[in-house]
């Protein structure tokens, strides 16, 4: 049974755990540097602030996101750094190319789709990601829509071509996307078919029409959480956790994409493959093609407090968690301190909660078993939300009886 290990001392900075880890500290610095992140636009999701309510990403009047923001690249390079590609969406939106804009590619996967007796038929691409091409297309012998994955590429790691399939057929999960099919043109081109979602969190979040309340919210982090909590049950690492692998399929939260996934524990060479904004510091230090380094599910849990940001803050709080980043270079200076923003914005047991992720050390985060708890239960998120409950009358005490003390609610 996975429990959590001893929580880390809030109260010590970060900083010097990272210097244990090869990390330089920074000089200066009074704590306050910290205050306005909300508004720092390099960040930006969709290059807005955050939403009136805090709560979703921000409606930006001139962003379409083209498919999705982040790629999948080795040593986890910034998006902008990744020669054009782009990260899949296993799910239908407003960006899907047309037929005719990826004829020739379509032509050829439905010529391909013919091994396997011409079951299924190429609509339109859904995206391109640094391993493989995603496609909508419909089934025939059902007449259903599908996602399917057409992987021209596997990761140095893969110890066979459908490395990506064995992990996902072996999943059964109401917020696991589920895998439906599987067949090969040559050996060197797969295709993994999928259930289709309606779109995924980050543009779900970007949507004009999203419900952005706070019950909403914790609704999908409810989901996700339970989805990774079973996923680490079965002691299997993701590897990719992001806001785009998060699918939204009839209004249920899916996660999505195990390519990057793996036994927890597992040994791997090279540098690490992953999204650059959500990977931990300790896949971003020192690695090269020939340095081995261990998958563990605490990646997933440091990737899992951004996404809880993006989703509370419409924004990401840096863009690699290393030395190079000024924003995270604050961070591990000042760590989580709650009255600096936009930690201050959170109650007290959410901030205790991140105290547990976001920690430089991965033998001393949390697990999603406390994750799961938190979001499954009824503790506030908000700092305002926490005052009313600790301001308000505790029934059949009288009037001005408090609900309790603020460590009542940690």
């Amino acid at each position: 049974m996975e429990t959590d290990p001893p929580a880390g001392d809030a109260g010590t900075p970060l900083v010097v755990a990272m210097e244990t880890m090869g990390y330089p500290g920074r000089d200066g610095g009074d704590g306050e540097g910290m205050d306005g992140v909300i508004g720092h636009g390099h960040n930006h999701i969709s290059g807005g602030g955050a939403s009136d309510s805090g709560f979703g990403l921000t409606k930006s009047s001139g962003a379409n996101p083209a498919i999705v923001v982040n790629s999948i690249v080795q040593g986890g390079s910034s998006s902008s750094g990744c020669d054009g590609d782009v990260a899949h969406t296993w799910a239908v939106s407003a960006s899907t190319a047309t037929m005719g804009e990826l004829s020739g590619e379509r032509k050829r996967v439905n010529e391909e789709c013919k091994t396997d007796g011409g079951r299924f038929e190429i609509l339109a691409s859904l995206g391109t990601g640094a391993f493989a091409q995603i496609w909508l297309a419909k089934d025939n012998t059902t007449g259903q829509e599908v996602a399917i994955k057409d992987i021209g590429l596997v990761p140095s790691f893969s110890t066979t071509e459908w490395n990506e399939y064995s992990i996902a057929a072996m999943l059964d999960h109401q917020n696991i996307i589920k895998v439906l099919h599987r067949f090969a043109h040559s050996p060197h081109l797969q295709y993994i078919v999928f259930e289709l979602g309606q779109t995924d969190l980050f543009n779900h979040l970007e949507d004009e029409e999203f419900d952005d309340s706070e019950d909403t919210c914790r609704g999908y982090l409810a989901e996700a959480s339970d989805g990774m909590h079973y996923l680490h049950s079965r002691n299997i690492v993701h590897g990719d956790l992001k806001l785009e692998n998060l699918l939204l399929v009839d209004g249920t939260i899916k996660l999505c994409d195990f390519g990057l996934s793996g036994a927890s524990g597992s040994t791997r060479t090279g540098v690490p493959y992953g999204t650059a904004e959500y990977m931990p510091p300790e896949l971003l230090v020192g690695k090269s093609k020939f340095t081995d380094y261990t998958l563990e599910k605490a990646q997933d849990v440091w990737a899992f407090g951004i996404v809880m940001y993006a989703v509370l803050f419409a924004d990401l709080p840096w863009s690699r968690a290393d030395r190079d980043d000024p924003d995270f270079a604050l961070f591990a200076e000042n760590g989580i301190r709650d009255h600096i923003g936009p930690w201050c914005l959170l109650s007290s047991p959410l901030i205790k909660l991140y105290r547990q992720m976001l920690i430089i050390h991965p033998s001393r985060r949390t697990t999603f078993v406390s994750i799961k708890a938190f979001f499954v239960g009824s503790l506030p998120w908000l700092a305002d939300e926490e005052h009313a409950m600790l301001e308000a009358p505790v029934e059949g005490a009288g009037e001005s009886a408090a609900m309790g003390t603020e460590g009542d609610l940690v």
